[in-house]
This record gives C-alpha cells, structure tokens and sequence, in this order.
C-alpha cells in the first residue's frame, strides 16, 4: 500500500526522541493535498490504536485501521450529533471496535467519546474529510440539512464512493433531496431512521428501518447490528 512513513531518528523500531515536528510535517502533506495513508512509529499510550492516536486528529490525521495486533479490522466511521440518541449510539460502535471521528454542538460528549478512544471533528466537513462512512443523528430535518449541505457541512469534502447514513427521522421528501445532491458527488445515502429510544440505544436493541441501494445496505450493515435487533 502506496504511503507516507514518518519516523523520528535513531531509526526504525528503536525508540523516538520526541524530536519530530508533526505540525510542519503535517501542513506540508496538506499543501501538497495529500490524502492518503500515513505510518507513524509511536509508542502506544493506550491499549487501542484509535485510542493512542486520538491526538492526530487534531493535525487533520486520524487512523484509518489497527495493527496486526488489535482486534477485527473496522472501518473508520464519522458520527455526528452525540445527543440523547446519538451518544449511546457512539459509544456502542466503539465498544465494538469501529473506530470513530465524532463532532456535535455540544462539546462535553465529544470530549467523553474522546476520551474513550474517538477523534474530535471541528466541523462536519472535518468528519467527511477523513472517513468513507458518516452517520448523523440529529433532531430535525433542518439540523440534516444544514450538517449535510450547509457551510462547513459533509458535503464540502464528501469523497466519491463515501455513504452516508441519516438515522434521524425528518421529512421524506428532504431526505430525497438531500440523496440526490450527494448522488452528483458520487456519494451514496441511506435513510434509516430508529426506534426505540435512548434504552434503545443505550443497550444496542434499537429498531432500524433502512430505505436505500441494497449494495449500501450490507456495507451497513455491521454497524446496524451492532446499534439495533430488529433491522428492515
């Protein structure tokens, strides 16, 4: 796989001197528009991958999957809008290995999923910037709109082939407006709004009842089924 390595002298698999200066490295694969992988030699701080390197985000970088001796290879997955739902909701991805960039309004639950092992997000840009997969979860079809097509929203940096899942419950004919916007950047959508309530996503037994492309469907499906039992 086709990188960008950085590592700090005395050398590979040696330990570092701390000597690195991320920030410059940082802005100068900005400038070139490098958006691919990066390896970094690091000593891990926590046991979880997504956990020690938590503070990359705060350079535009997160980790995109774990090491050979982490658990199940999982995609990196967005989530925006930590509220009553969306909180517990999150919290179950990560239990189950997903490894998460999180952004909503409101800074105490992004800084508690943080602290669990989740990349923080500024904007939902930000989020769509560094994931293939974002999952909102907001109050009402105005909040979806503006997160996914407003200023700073998902839809400036949304990559081709990127699905994205609304899991709010808001007008039908604006999540169709929305899918076809983020159709003409190749972007997929899938509406799948829940039920259940916060018991429901607190313990993972949410009702989920998805609408969309049957291919998008089963890339979901492992997170459905870590949020919810009864998937239709």
């Amino acid at each position: 796989i086709g990188h960008v390595q950085v590592a700090d002298a005395p050398g590979r698999h040696e330990p570092g001197t701390g000597e690195i200066d991320f920030p410059l490295v940082f802005s100068v694969l900005d400038q070139i528009s490098y958006g691919g992988y990066v390896g970094l030699e690091y000593e891990p701080s926590t046991p979880s991958t997504e956990g020690s390197l938590a503070w990359a985000a705060g350079y535009g970088l997160v980790p995109r999957s774990q090491g050979s001796g982490g658990t199940k290879h999982r995609p990196m997955v967005g989530f925006i809008g930590l509220g009553v739902m969306g909180r517990p909701m999150a919290r179950n991805l990560l239990s189950a290995g997903f490894p998460l960039v999180v952004h909503s309004r409101s800074p105490e639950p992004v800084a508690e999923l943080v602290s669990l092992g989740a990349a923080r997000a500024e904007t939902p840009t930000d989020v769509a910037r560094h994931t293939d997969l974002v999952i909102t979860m907001l109050p009402d079809t105005t909040d979806v709109e503006t997160v996914l097509l407003g200023e700073d929203g998902v839809i400036e940096s949304v990559r081709e082939n990127s699905l994205v899942i609304d899991m709010s419950s808001i007008d039908p004919l604006a999540t169709r407006r929305v899918a076809e916007i983020l159709a003409e950047r190749g972007a997929t959508l899938l509406d799948a709004p829940v039920s259940g309530g916060e018991v429901g996503a607190t313990e993972g037994t949410l009702s989920i009842m998805v609408g969309g492309d049957a291919d998008a469907f089963e890339r979901a499906r492992p997170m459905f089924e870590v949020l919810g039992k009864n998937i239709v």
